[in-house]
């Protein structure tokens, strides 16, 4: 199960650096957004990966892995940050993306299910 999440802790601590705190520190919850892609605004609705799970899959399946995918990477890759410290970001992304205290932090969330 790949779903979007209710933002990146790139984003948020990018935020705070440009004295952007309450941007920062809203939209922890789930909630509804547009999102551009290619070019057409699309409705979109975020989840915590728990509560995606105990709404739409706990009666079926178990959870075998949890992963956060974008916690240590802005979602605009390069535009922001160097190409170089982008793919170190995304090396370091890989094995944080995993910890279950951070892993609910990344822009997107993959949920490994089992058929219960």
């Amino acid at each position: 199960m790949h779903f979007l999440t209710p933002g990146g802790l790139f984003d948020r601590v990018a935020n705070l650096s440009r004295g952007r705190i309450r941007a920062s520190l809203t939209g922890w919850r789930d909630s509804r957004r547009e999102v551009s892609v290619g070019g057409i605004v699309v409705p979109h609705r975020t989840w915590r990966s728990d509560v995606l799970y105990a709404r739409f899959a706990a009666p079926w399946f178990v959870v075998v892995a949890a992963h956060g995918v974008g916690v240590c990477t802005p979602d605009d890759g390069p535009s922001r940050v160097p190409k170089h410290l982008t793919r170190a970001l995304r090396v370091v992304d890989g094995s944080v993306g995993r910890a279950p205290l951070i892993r609910r932090y990344g822009r997107f969330g993959i949920l490994v299910l089992r058929r219960r």
